[in-house]
């Protein structure tokens, strides 16, 4: 559970949780999952990311290639995934700060990433206006719409719900 302040309700549902409590959880849903036909797949996301990014890294087969960028608070919150795809990480550490509107970090990751041979599959999540930039970005580099999932999983201000970002 990523924690973002005392005011949302699942914050506030984790803080008041107590061992034994029951919990119903669903997942994965249609649109996180892996797509087939691709060469090559990279992942970017925040710690909201984690469980969706990794449970469809788990689901790789041997020999599928994937490279993961991840932005967290610091070195602690860095996990393992185990996977039978070639997957290779990149952490990015905010020195313990929350994550704020927009990532710039994210960004330049992003913009800084030379694509491998190959069709590949890009799949963006975390804070809403990081995506929206990174797809914009990703399709003035030429990817086609086809090939880029985003799933805006969080933005200041609001309170549950995802932004399915998609170019029409």
């Amino acid at each position: 559970m990523v924690l973002h302040g005392g005011s949302t309700p699942g914050t506030r549902w984790a803080l008041d949780s107590k061992a034994g409590d029951a919990v119903t959880a669903f997942g994965p849903r249609g649109r996180n999952v892996i797509q087939q036909g691709a060469d090559w797949r990279l992942f970017i996301g925040d710690e909201t990311t984690l469980p969706p990014i990794f449970a469809m890294l788990e689901t790789l087969q041997a020999g599928e290639k994937a490279h993961v960028i991840l932005e967290v608070g610091d070195e602690g919150e860095r996990q393992s995934v185990t996977t039978a795809g070639d997957v290779t990480f990149q952490w990015i550490f905010r020195g313990g700060r929350h994550a704020e509107a927009s990532s710039p970090a994210l960004i330049e990751a992003l913009a800084g990433y030379e694509f491998p041979a190959g069709r590949g599959h890009i799949y963006l999540l975390g804070e809403t206006s990081t995506i929206r930039r990174q797809r914009h970005d990703l399709l003035a580099r030429g990817i086609a719409k086809e090939q880029i999932f985003g799933e805006g999983y969080w933005r200041p201000g609001r309170l549950g719900g995802h932004d399915h970002l998609e170019e029409h």
